[in-house]
């Protein structure tokens, strides 16, 4: 028997690959509010009245016209095999350091190239230190920016 939304989803799509994320999202939702799951993933109270993400137009807009996109790296090709060796080595040598996080603002030679380059293009000098900010997508950057 299937015993959660993710298997049942899984399921769908296995059985019927012609059906679309759009027309099982009703069927999930009624399974959802109906099998008593409903609590279990309400949104924390400070969510309710919060206006709806930009990207949830984008993606309805995504799904009307089926854009080529760009933005999402899903290649259909495997990375060379110098990229996969040379992370292999990397992450199974002896110096431990070298598979670490970067530092939570981004790398420093990345927040110094950005900020070279942004200050020649704004003309005043910008610190890499205090005024860059890398992060993990644009809808990250917004989340900050406000």
């Amino acid at each position: 028997m299937l015993k959660n939304l993710n298997q049942i989803c899984r399921h769908i799509f296995k059985v019927r690959p012609s059906i679309t994320s759009s027309s099982v999202l009703p069927i999930i939702s009624h399974i959802h509010t109906s099998s008593g799951m409903t609590d279990k993933f309400e949104l924390p109270a400070r969510y309710h009245g919060s206006e709806k993400s930009v990207w949830v137009e984008y993606i309805q807009l995504a799904l009307e016209y089926k854009p080529l996109n760009l933005g999402q790296g899903f290649p259909d090709y495997p990375p060379p095999d110098y990229v996969t060796k040379g992370l292999a080595e990397v992450v199974t040598g002896e110096n431990c350091l070298l598979n670490q996080y970067t530092r939570g603002f981004g790398h420093p030679r990345l927040v110094n190239a950005i900020s070279k380059l942004y200050s020649k293009l704004l003309n005043r000098d910008i610190n890499p230190n205090t005024e860059v900010l890398v992060t993990a997508g644009a809808y990250e950057a917004l989340l900050v920016q406000f």
